[in-house]
């Protein structure tokens, strides 16, 4: 599995070699974590067309629930998981999920590996299941 050299994760996990499907199990986590960082945490400065002068200033989940396009059971499960976290321990989850993954230990060289484990067959559980209706 290989991530081009400039992307985001690489930037934050570093450029050293992950090949064995604990790696893979531990950069899904890893991925989740920093997905939802940019999605619920991060501000994003936006220009509105027109509106060049009044740039705003919000996370993309405070620009989604402006929208008033969420149904109420959505909104509401978002507004839970968004208070259940705050950016401190969402920050520590990212520190220990990339010690984590470098805890790891490396593949064999000597060792075959089943290609196909690694993409096809690793489960990847959702952080915050939707509840049920």
């Amino acid at each position: 599995m290989e991530e081009n050299n400039g992307s985001p994760i690489r930037a934050y996990i570093g450029h050293g070699r992950l090949d064995t499907v604990a790696h893979v199990q531990a950069l899904n986590r890893l991925y989740r974590l920093l997905d939802f960082y940019h999605n619920v945490f991060r501000p994003l400065l936006r220009r509105p067309q027109g509106q060049a002068d009044r740039p705003t200033v919000a996370t993309p989940w405070e620009r989604l629930k402006a929208t008033g396009v969420l149904p109420p059971r959505l909104r509401a499960w978002g507004e839970a998981v968004y208070t259940a976290w705050d950016l401190f321990t969402l920050r520590q989850a990212l520190i220990e999920a990339r010690l984590a993954l470098w805890a790891l230990p490396l593949a064999d060289p000597n060792q075959p590996r089943e290609v196909a484990q690694m993409l096809y067959r690793i489960p990847v559980e959702p952080m915050f299941p939707l509840p049920s209706t």
